[in-house]
């Protein structure tokens, strides 16, 4: 299954998945047993811990500097 927007949209129109929006204070908390706890403050400025049985961390990955891009040649030839 493609991880695209759409895809992600028809999901959560199907009532299948969560989209939450949290902070930089969040944390995801594995559980032994398996899934997560997730631990975010809420918009009423609310401690809020959820159990997810299925998590997937859709933020992205931080910027990266030119300067510390592992292939050099890449950023030579304008790609």
């Amino acid at each position: 299954m493609s991880c695209g927007t759409s895809s992600a949209m028809a999901l959560h129109d199907a009532g299948v998945l969560s989209l939450v929006a949290v902070g930089d204070d969040s944390e995801v908390l594995p559980v032994d047993s398996g899934g997560i706890n997730y631990v975010y403050t809420d918009d009423c400025d609310q401690k809020v811990k959820e159990y997810y049985q299925t998590f997937i961390d859709c933020v992205g990955q931080p910027p990266l500097a030119f300067k510390d891009f592992p292939f050099q040649s890449l950023i030579d030839k304008g790609w």
